[in-house]
């Protein structure tokens, strides 16, 4: 199994960071969204992120909607949906933090296919293995995640608390 190289990584293909809570890798994603944004000038549609809770909040209420062409005077900035499927990095925080519903499957398979039709890179980070991810999603989603990724395993133990201080009384 090759290292990962931060480095080297040339925003070709899509990332997926998998392992257990607290290994950073949410701090690895956005340190590789900062690289990309030092590459070229900041706009609103180079790099995007969200975070599963969020998407989800957005699925409930509703507020995942394209712009019709009379909104095309409203900023971008509301516009969620079309920021996910149009920017050029997308980070996508925490793949499946809780139960999925089938408009979450329907609103996130279309982000997945749309973003792999401009060949776009997403970045995501899930606590869940594989077989996990097949059992949460579903094997065609998962299928869909990992068309044209890179995985990288996290061998570290729990960064956070390598911090933490312990005392007695």
């Amino acid at each position: 199994m090759e290292k990962f190289n931060l480095e080297k990584y040339d925003f070709k293909r899509n990332l997926l960071f998998s392992w257990k809570p607290w290994v950073w890798k949410t701090y690895l994603a956005r340190e590789i969204l900062q690289k990309y944004k030092s590459r070229r000038y900041e706009k609103i549609l180079d790099k995007y992120e969200i975070s599963d809770a969020y998407f989800k909040q957005l699925v409930k209420t509703n507020s995942l909607k394209l712009r019709l062409p009379e909104d095309y005077a409203v900023s971008l900035e509301f516009y969620p949906l079309e920021i996910m499927m149009r920017c050029e990095v997308l980070l996508y925080d925490d793949v499946w933090v809780s139960d999925v519903t089938e408009a979450y499957l329907r609103d996130f398979t279309f982000i997945l296919d749309e973003r792999k039709k401009r060949w776009l890179v997403t970045i995501f980070t899930t606590n869940l293995k594989k077989v996990e991810l097949q059992e949460k999603l579903n094997e065609r989603i998962v299928s869909r995640l990992l068309d044209d990724c890179d995985v990288v395993v996290f061998s570290w133990e729990d960064r956070r608390q390598k911090t933490t201080r312990y005392f007695n009384l």
